[in-house]
């Protein structure tokens, strides 16, 4: 949903995401990930378990196919907390925990249909009233992405002339 392809911190050759770019300088950048399925809810749990999708088996939810790993998968911030960490989930994917329990993984979970900006805020405000007592495993997952993006000005004339009005893109 969002393309490696075309971001500037990954070669794209117009400066697209300026921001992306000074944060990968300064941690890691992963240069050759790839998704375990085309849906979130077969990525999640992949990500989640270190597990293949294809392991899973995968059912319809309603309108929805979803992958449930083995019950005896080795969820992370199940881990983590064993470990002595504490666990937070901060997202604005409202369906993630019915679809797929992810809730009950962490010790905190604020979960609703929230834009980025405020997943971002009230992940924010979980790090900095962190006191570190233990680790922290702070998880902010983002749904924009997902969704045709219409940039303010003056970003929205950038890289093509005014006028143009592009329809039907979705992830």
């Amino acid at each position: 949903t969002l393309r490696a392809d075309h971001l500037s911190a990954y070669g794209y050759a117009r400066e697209t995401s300026p921001r992306l770019t000074g944060l990968a300088a300064e941690g890691a950048l992963f240069e050759n990930a790839s998704v375990q399925g085309m849906w979130t809810f077969q990525s999640v749990p992949s990500i989640m378990t270190s597990e293949w999708a294809q392991q899973y088996v995968l059912h319809w939810e309603g309108e929805r196919p979803v992958s449930h790993p083995p019950p005896d998968a080795d969820w992370i911030p199940e881990r983590l907390r064993q470990e002595g960490y504490r666990t937070v989930l901060v997202t604005g994917h409202g369906v993630l925990d019915g679809v797929l329990g992810l809730c009950e993984r962490f010790d905190e979970c604020q979960i609703g249909d929230w834009p980025a900006e405020e997943v971002t805020r009230r992940a924010l405000e979980v790090f900095r009233a962190h006191r570190g007592e233990r680790p922290l495993f702070l998880w902010a997952y983002y749904l924009d992405p997902h969704f045709p993006y219409e940039a303010p000005p003056p970003f929205d004339s950038q890289f093509v002339g005014d006028g143009l009005v592009v329809t039907g893109l979705s992830a």
